[in-house]
C-alpha cells in the first residue's frame, strides 16, 4: 500500500510501479523464483550448474524459442539416448534430496510420537537421525533439524516417555500458518493449511511428488498452481 501512495506524494515521477501478488509458498521467497512467478511460472528456484544440468551448458536455438518450455534459462537438457548432446543431468542433487528426506522421515516419526502410536523403537530412529542429519546438507534447515528436535528430546522427556507408554491421548498439533487477519489482540490464522500436503495440494492424500514434479512445465503447457 505505500508504494501504491509513492506517485501521489511525488516520489515515483516518470516511474511506473507495478506489484505483483505471488503464490503463497515457501520457495517464493528466493530472488529467482520471484523472477519465475513474476513471469507466470510455479514459483521455483531457476536451474544453476552444475547441481541439475551438468557442467557445460548447451544452448540449442529451437530450443531456446519454444515457447512451451516452461524454464525461463532456455538450456538444453541431456536426453535419456545415446545421441543426446547435454551434459549429464542429476535428477537430485543427492545433498539436498537427503536434506527433505530426513525432514519427512523425522515428521513421520515425531508424528507417531505425538498421537501416542511410537514406540521405543520409533525413538531410537529419531535419535540415530538426528546424529547424522547435518552430515553433506548444502542448506542450514538440517541444523534447524537438529538444534529444534534434540531439545525436544533434552527437555521434554517426562512428555515423551508418558506418549510412548500409552499413558496420555493424542496432543493435538501445532498449527504454523500464514495470518489472514487481525482483529483487536486476536490474530486469525490460514486454516486451510492445516489439510495442506508436502505437494502444495489439498488432497486427502499427499501425491508422492515433490511441488517441482507436480508443477514442473518444462516440454509442456503451464500449469494451474490452484
Amino acid at each position: 500500500a505505500r508504494v501504491l501512495q509513492g506517485p501521489g506524494l511525488g516520489w515515483l515521477d516518470d516511474v511506473e510501479v507495478q506489484v505483483f501478488e505471488g503464490p503463497n509458498e515457501y520457495l517464493y521467497g528466493q530472488e529467482t523464483a520471484m523472477l519465475e512467478a513474476t513471469d507466470g511460472r510455479p514459483p521455483f528456484p531457476r536451474i544453476a550448474p552444475p547441481y541439475r544440468r551438468g557442467v557445460h551448458e548447451i544452448i540449442d536455438p529451437t530450443f531456446a524459442t519454444d515457447s512451451s518450455n516452461g524454464s525461463a534459462v532456455h538450456v538444453q537438457l541431456a536426453g535419456p539416448s545415446a545421441d543426446s548432446f547435454g551434459s549429464p543431468t542429476l535428477v537430485n542433487n543427492v545433498e539436498t534430496l537427503a536434506c527433505k528426506e530426513d525432514g519427512l522421515a523425522l515428521a513421520s516419526l515425531f508424528g507417531r510420537v505425538r498421537s501416542s502410536h511410537a514406540t521405543t523403537d520409533d525413538l531410537a530412529a529419531i535419535t540415530a537421525r538426528l546424529e547424522t542429519v547435518v552430515e553433506g546438507a548444502r542448506c542450514t534447515m538440517a541444523s534447524q533439524y537438529q538444534l529444534v528436535l534434540q531439545s525436544i528430546l533434552d527437555n521434554f522427556s517426562d512428555e515423551l516417555d508418558a506418549h510412548l507408554d500409552h499413558k496420555v491421548g493424542a496432543a493435538q498439533p501445532e498449527h504454523i500458518a500464514s495470518i489472514v487477519k487481525i482483529e483487536g489482540p486476536v490474530a486469525y490464522l490460514d486454516e486451510r493449511h492445516r489439510a495442506k500436503q508436502p505437494d502444495w495440494t489439498f488432497e486427502r492424500r499427499w501425491s508422492g511428488k515433490s511441488p517441482a514434479d507436480r508443477l514442473s512445465t518444462v516440454g509442456g503447457p503451464q500449469p494451474d498452481l490452484d
